[in-house]
């Protein structure tokens, strides 16, 4: 299930709960994540992993993060999706080559 589908169903079971101007505004939501799929890159992805799970610092300006292992600034203009990943599809760091979960 993808991240949108769940918010959608969450906010469909909630709805009678609310009055209905927030009822409007989560229809209005509701469609334009129906309309859209919102698209991450690999190097989003593991920014964003990175971020959640490791605290680490991530410039989403200058697009890049520092990878938790060894401290290198990763930028998204340097490094193809398929340096981001192993042969396993896991998040890597194209430096150290680190597994990033």
């Amino acid at each position: 299930m993808t991240i949108q589908r769940a918010v959608i169903l969450l906010c469909q079971m909630y709805m009678p709960w609310f009055d209905e101007e927030e009822q409007e505004a989560l229809t209005m939501a509701i469609e334009a994540l129906q309309e859209k799929e919102i698209y991450m890159n690999i190097w989003e992805k593991m920014a964003h992993l990175i971020y959640m799970n490791y605290g680490g610092f991530v410039d989403w300006e200058e697009r890049f993060f520092v990878c938790p292992e060894c401290g290198e600034p990763i930028y998204e203009c340097d490094w193809a999706d398929e340096d981001l990943i192993d042969g396993r599809d896991d998040y890597i760091c194209p430096v150290c080559e680190s597994v990033i979960q």
